[in-house]
């Protein structure tokens, strides 16, 4: 063994040692359960050790192939943080005081579905997105493995549906260039219409 596997093997064998404690104070009633845990962090792991979910006071982090880097756009605020068993993030829960975000990402790239809501001084907007992600890495552009190469291709929003901060209301439908192709909504008056657009983003149709 090396001492990697040395060091889960005595994590496993602690955990099974603390559960057999446990169950025997509840068994003569001597246990007692915690009300309140307080912590900056807690890490959430594995069977195997390797951490699964983070739930923080300040997200200010990457989780990369069992790596942790700081954010290049200086991410904050508290949140909760979902890792593949690689050790990657791969989606998430964060909020503050505008507002707050639930997305899943991409393998190993950016969110592909995302709700956010934001209230800056009661100037309100609430957007639903899905979008395409290209199939290369984002961490090797984060960690210099794509030094010198430009991605070929890059996110394409397909669908979103948005209360805007007019009160304009209304779904976006985009073809796989980006391209939209169908607005149907309600404006900030409360006039309803449905709009089509051709390939070269001209408008083909209206109702209403």
């Amino acid at each position: 063994m090396n001492a990697a596997e040395d060091a889960r093997s005595a994590l496993k064998v602690a955990r099974v040692a603390l559960a057999t404690a446990e169950a025997a104070a509840r068994a003569v009633g001597v246990f007692d359960e915690p009300r309140v845990v307080t912590a900056e962090r807690i890490n959430l792991v594995g069977p195997d050790g390797g951490l699964r979910m983070v739930i923080t006071a300040n997200t200010h982090e990457i989780y990369a192939r069992g790596e942790v880097i700081e954010h290049p756009g200086g991410r904050g605020g508290p949140g909760l943080i979902f890792i593949t068993p690689e050790g990657t993030e791969c989606g998430g829960i964060t909020w503050d005081v505008d507002g707050g975000s639930f997305t899943i990402d991409s393998y190993e790239q950016d969110q592909a579905i995302s709700i956010i809501h934001r209230d800056d001084d009661g100037v309100r907007s609430s957007v639903i997105e899905f979008i395409d992600r290209p199939s290369w890495s984002l961490l090797d552009m984060i960690t210099g493995g794509h030094a010198g190469q430009e991605p070929r291709d890059g996110p394409v929003t397909r669908m979103r549906l948005a209360r805007e901060e007019d009160g304009t209301v209304g779904l976006v439908i985009n073809d796989r260039e980006g391209n939209k192709r169908l607005w149907l909504g309600v404006d900030k008056y409360g006039k309803p219409s449905v709009d089509l657009f051709g390939p070269n983003g001209g408008p083909s149709g209206s109702l209403g």
